[in-house]
């Protein structure tokens, strides 16, 4: 199980590991570099250039490319194994759409919407809910 960023961690590792029976993901990541773009831009008023150049850096000191980060390359090769996602429709941070993309490449994924939440919240938001989606998709799949 992985919320945001933990859901892209949560995917790469069944992705690697058929150990994993099955994933739940809340608040759902299929591409990093969108995401940052979009934020970046939004929070600094700098051109998205400055954006790149930082991710050229990180390549260069770190080897890794944040921007490069895609879970929903990896989602593909998670089933058979069933796959939960839980995400908010009006999520401002990671878009419900990012969900979609995932549904996308792997429609046999359930995804349940909640409504009138903030993004990584939702068991704060509908814990009961939240708590019934989860253990009863556990309970069915493992």
């Amino acid at each position: 199980m992985g919320i945001s960023n933990g859901s892209g961690a949560a995917i790469g590792a069944a992705s690697e590991d058929d150990a994993i029976g099955a994933i739940v993901l809340d608040s759902t990541i299929a591409d990093m570099g969108e995401i940052i773009t979009d934020l970046f831009i939004e929070e600094t008023g700098l051109p998205v250039l400055f954006l790149y150049g930082a991710d050229i850096m990180g390549r260069l000191f770190m080897g890794y490319s944040f921007l490069g980060v895609k879970p929903v390359e990896e989602v593909i090769n998670v089933p058979p194994r069933p796959i939960l996602m839980l995400h908010c429709s009006v999520d401002e941070v990671v878009g419900f759409h990012q969900a979609e993309l995932i549904l996308e490449v792997v429609p046999e994924a359930k995804l349940i919407k909640f409504d009138n939440c903030n993004h990584a919240e939702l068991y704060r938001d509908f814990p009961q809910e939240y708590l019934d989606q989860v253990i009863r998709f556990f309970m069915n799949n493992l």
